[in-house]
């Protein structure tokens, strides 16, 4: 049985009647550190983003494969190593943790197979649990520029194509929130979604994926600052296997 509330009465005086807000909300003002969390301790380079090994040839690794937006399974396989640096075949993109709390400058690199969309940078700081840097994308250079965006708008989600910010969300409310309207905040959402749908994401909500990809109770591997996280063996495990 639904319930509905004709009158709201607060502080003795009628507040909302029949639907309609009839008085004005206080106003709410935040401490000058709750805008200033996103510390990172220096900016991002292209170079942080390469995964380098010491060898030539094809070198086993460690693939956070998609399943879905919040589920991913973990997938050995051999990619090929030019000039010391792993490279990525179509499909797969790099990730990125970044410790945002305590500039330690501790950043973690994964890959990951399945989002769809070949961005060249996607960085976010809205993640579980502790709502650290995330970056995804296929350059470096443009994974780079996100990254330092989000530290510039101390917050929020950026994507960076050929160079260029095509999308950008600001949350600087403790990295995670927005002064914006929920209207706006929500119309912005959409269009970046969309824009991940266009670059061939065939997931509803593609930036679902980053939130989830620190979230290290889900099932099967996640990526933390201190690196990959087995979660069926509950220990960290390197991105590189060594034969």
């Amino acid at each position: 049985r639904e319930v509905k509330v004709r009158v709201t009465i607060s502080k003795g005086k009628v507040a909302a009647k029949d639907g309609e807000v009839l008085v004005e909300a206080a106003p709410i003002t935040y401490p000058p550190y709750a805008f200033d969390t996103v510390k990172v301790g220096r900016a991002m380079l292209p170079e942080d983003f390469k995964i380098k090994v010491g060898k030539e040839g094809e070198v086993k690794v460690r693939v956070m494969k998609l399943m879905n937006e919040a589920i991913n399974k973990l997938s050995i396989e051999e990619l090929p190593v030019r000039r010391g640096e792993v490279k990525l075949p179509p499909g797969y993109l790099k990730v990125a943790v970044i410790d945002r709390h305590w500039e330690t400058g501790k950043i973690a690199l994964g890959i990951m197979e399945g989002f769809g969309a070949e961005v060249g940078g996607l960085a976010s700081t809205l993640n579980f649990d502790e709502n650290n840097l995330v970056v995804l994308g296929k350059l470096e250079e443009d994974m780079s520029i996100a990254a330092n965006r989000i530290a510039e708008l101390r917050g929020g989600i950026v994507i960076v194509d050929g160079g260029t910010v095509v999308y950008e969300l600001p949350m600087p409310l403790a990295g995670v929130m927005s002064l914006d309207s929920l209207d706006s905040v929500s119309r912005r959402l959409k269009e970046m979604n969309s824009y991940l749908r266009g670059k061939g994401s065939k997931l509803k909500k593609p930036l679902n994926v980053m939130a989830f990809i620190t979230f290290v109770t889900l099932p099967e591997i996640r990526l933390c600052p201190k690196g990959l996280v087995d979660v069926k063996q509950r220990k960290l495990v390197p991105l590189i296997i060594e034969d």
